[in-house]
């Protein structure tokens, strides 16, 4: 029987193990929502939420007005895990190379590994006791390469790329037709989104999260912001019900409050 020749490939992403009894701050879970959490599984959750399949039309109208685009631009993911699986698998094909600023989410690797996918790494520069994305450096290395990774603020680095410089890399990538990944997992602590400005654009997938700022990271629910277009291509290979009716809820019940 024959398998996928980058799968065997590639190695496996190992997940850090943890038990209970202690606190593991490399995975950033929000330890301090227990109370509000306690409220919904109190008050919102119900029996039917396990025996029914989910709908998501409530959480995607009320994503639509948190992120101030168009509901038709939102895809649920089951965390931002399979919202980069199922955007890097649409967008890159075998052979592809792709710059990527590092580091990075360490995903990112394992996903463009498993899909015969080449990362092309350009490293943050340090300057003082701070690290900078060095923004020439990435331009130069798009031209002929297929696509851009970048992680806004940076995961795990902890900073921010430029407005100015993160406006010039999109605007060369759709200047180019490539597409750009944009990770704003930790968009809330920051506050700085590029898609006020970009919003719609074919090129442009832009990845979320409730796991860090909304504490959900045990119910794993993410979503991606793209163009229409995009979006129904990815709910080609994302499943029907993928995002589980407990998640949605809480989801709704954070956006809510």
């Amino acid at each position: 029987m024959k398998l996928h020749s980058h799968t065997l490939a590639a190695g496996h992403w190992k997940a850090p193990e943890r038990d209970f009894s202690s606190i593991l701050l490399d995975l950033n879970e929000n330890q301090f929502l227990e109370s509000f959490l306690e409220k919904f599984l109190s008050e919102a959750l119900a029996p039917r939420d396990l025996y029914t399949y989910p709908n998501y039309r409530q959480l995607l109208d009320a994503l639509s007005d948190y992120c101030q685009v168009p509901r038709q631009n939102l895809l649920l993911t089951n965390g931002a895990d399979q919202a980069i699986d199922l955007v890097v698998r649409l967008v890159f094909e075998p052979g592809a190379q792709v710059v990527v600023p590092s580091p990075v989410f360490s995903f990112y690797y394992q996903m463009l590994d498993v899909n015969g996918v080449e990362a092309v790494i350009v490293p943050y520069e340090r300057r003082g006791k701070l690290f900078h994305l060095p923004c020439d450096v990435v331009l130069e290395a798009l031209s002929g390469r297929d696509g851009l990774i970048l992680c806004n603020p940076n995961n795990p680095l902890g900073v921010q790329i430029e407005p100015d410089d993160l406006q010039r890399l999109i605007a060369r990538c759709v200047e180019l037709n490539k597409p750009v990944i944009v990770d704003e997992c930790y968009y809330e602590y920051l506050r700085h989104s590029c898609l006020g400005i970009f919003s719609g654009l074919e090129q442009l997938f832009v990845i979320r999260s409730f796991s860090k700022y909304f504490g959900l990271a045990g119910l794993r629910v993410g979503y991606v912001v793209a163009s229409t277009h995009a979006v129904s291509q990815l709910l080609k290979l994302r499943g029907p019900w993928d995002i589980n009716h407990a998640a949605v809820k809480a989801a709704q019940h954070c956006l809510a409050n």
